[in-house]
């Protein structure tokens, strides 16, 4: 195994696929990609970016082209190149910003990528079979910029966080240890490759030796449990609604997983009650994890879930937090405020936006937006993101645990908890639902067990039933989208106000 001070993540993928070259290394519904194969195809794609492509040039790989999305991210590496991932679904507007922001010297997109895109750049065409062999040289520094990777942009324009090949080879590393796969763990994940929890679970179980089975189809509850089970796959990597409707599915149809992998979004209480009751030999890790850490923050191993079950657990080896209040006083265990993070794997900047990179990088560590507690042992407890915690009549309203609880009455396919202005309370809760298949919503009923677990500040004033809520491809939610729902320009379904 490389280990050496200079290794990146694309060293270490390569030797990997390289010390089993007839093992199968990638998978989706199309077929296999060996060992041999993937190298093969890095060494094509090298040979034509080397001519192109010189240390530190920025290079856009689109997903939306299945496997070879993965070959091209380890190729572009080879050659020194700053990996920009983009997603089939982006915006011209954001497609525009983030060609502005890298200046990209050429890219790889997809046939459905439009032409905004394509007007001014070199576009590669599939490379022809590499003339070369064996050894593939890999020109990447450790201490050089690996990629800029975007966020989803889902409360304004999207950010390219800088990291460097330290950051994600140290994040992938320590992200290891936590998971601890095993070389016959076989992984599902279906989760836009572009997204930096798509990107973990390749770094992670790319260096581990296990086969991984990935997916950009929109699988949906039957659709995604059967692909599941028709991949071989004995593990799996995805958002808490995905495993939720692979529990709900197993009900009625066996499916054999070793593990689950719940990263993206916080994982309810509900939803691990549900997948230990109808899959009890399938263990359950939790993940927490940020595109500004490249990759992985916290893990909770299923041996420790009973006692802190809702945690999100501890960091990986290389990170700590703290949690601090609007002063960035650090705050007692117990005590909610922002979670702030310092460590190796953190993020360079905000890609030419100075404003955002102060705001986020202090001398206290990386203000994440997200809100939380320590508890006594040290484990990590989500309440949300900032505009998720609010006063209601003086009393601090955290939205995570009215969600939980509406999610509990069984009702619901999905819930959202905002806080909606008031002229004497200042903020009270209101709550988007879509009802769960069959149902129908009874607001008094619901209302009736809300009470019984919710103190009084956190009961919603209003309901809106709504059809679906815009989530991103791992589940978390598009705020951007959401405010055109709450300005009625998305949809037309009721509105209920509690007397």
């Amino acid at each position: 195994m490389n280990n050496s001070p200079s290794a990146t993540l694309a060293h270490r993928i390569i030797e990997r696929a390289a010390s089993a070259p007839c093992a199968s290394f990638l998978a989706d519904r199309l077929g296999r990609l060996t060992n041999g194969g993937f190298l093969a195809g890095v060494a094509a794609r090298r040979e034509q970016l080397a001519a192109l492509v010189k240390p530190g040039d920025a290079v856009l790989v689109s997903s939306g082209r299945g496997l070879a999305f993965f070959v091209d991210l380890v190729a572009v590496w080879t050659v020194g190149g700053v990996f920009v991932p983009l997603g089939t679904s982006v915006s011209a507007k954001h497609a525009r910003h983030i060609l502005e922001l890298t200046r990209p010297v050429t890219a790889i997109l997809s046939k459905t990528q439009g032409e905004e895109l394509r007007a001014g750049i070199t576009v590669l065409p599939d490379p022809r079979p590499a003339s070369g062999g064996g050894h593939i040289a890999v020109d990447a520094r450790k201490d050089a910029i690996g990629a800029v990777c975007f966020t989803s942009g889902s409360t304004g324009l999207p950010k390219g966080v800088v990291l460097r090949h330290a950051a994600l080879l140290g994040n992938a590393q320590a992200s290891l240890e936590a998971l601890a796969p095993r070389p016959d763990d076989r992984m599902f994940f279906a989760i836009p490759f572009n997204f930096m929890s798509a990107l973990s679970h390749f770094f992670v179980m790319g260096i581990a030796g296990s086969e991984i089975f990935a997916t950009e189809e929109k699988l949906l509850l039957a659709d995604l449990f059967n692909a599941i089970g028709g991949s071989g796959a004995n593990c799996f990597g995805g958002s808490p609604l995905q495993l939720r409707w692979i529990a709900e599915c197993s009900r009625t149809q066996p499916i054999n997983l070793r593990w689950v992998m719940s990263s993206g979004d916080h994982l309810p209480v509900h939803v691990i009650d549900l997948v230990r009751s109808v899959l009890p030999g399938t263990r359950i890790h939790t993940v927490y994890g940020l595109t500004e850490l490249g990759g992985r923050f916290c893990f909770l191993p299923p041996a420790d879930i009973e006692r802190h079950k809702g945690s999100v657990g501890r960091p990986i080896r290389g990170l700590a937090f703290t949690i601090r209040d609007e002063q960035e006083g650090e705050l007692l265990p117990g005590e909610a405020g922002e979670v702030y993070v310092t460590g190796e794997y953190l993020f360079d900047e905000y890609l030419k936006n100075d404003a955002s990179t102060r705001k986020a990088l202090t001398p206290r560590g990386f203000r994440t937006g997200d809100i939380g507690l320590m508890d006594p042992d040290g484990h990590l407890h989500l309440l949300g993101r900032a505009d998720d915690v609010f006063k209601c009549h003086g009393e601090k309203v955290s939205a995570v645990p009215i969600a939980e609880a509406l999610m509990r009455t069984g009702l619901f396919a999905d819930v959202v908890v905002i806080a909606e202005e008031h002229p004497v309370l200042g903020s009270v809760p209101k709550a988007l639902v879509v009802l769960s298949p069959g149902t129908t919503f009874d607001q008094s009923a619901v209302l009736r067990q809300l009470r019984a677990q919710l103190p009084s500040t956190h009961i919603p004033r209003t309901f809106q039933v709504v059809s679906s809520l815009p989530r991103t491809g791992s589940g978390k939610l598009q705020r951007v989208l959401l405010a055109k729902i709450l300005r009625g320009e998305e949809t037309n379904d009721g509105e209920l106000r509690n007397p």
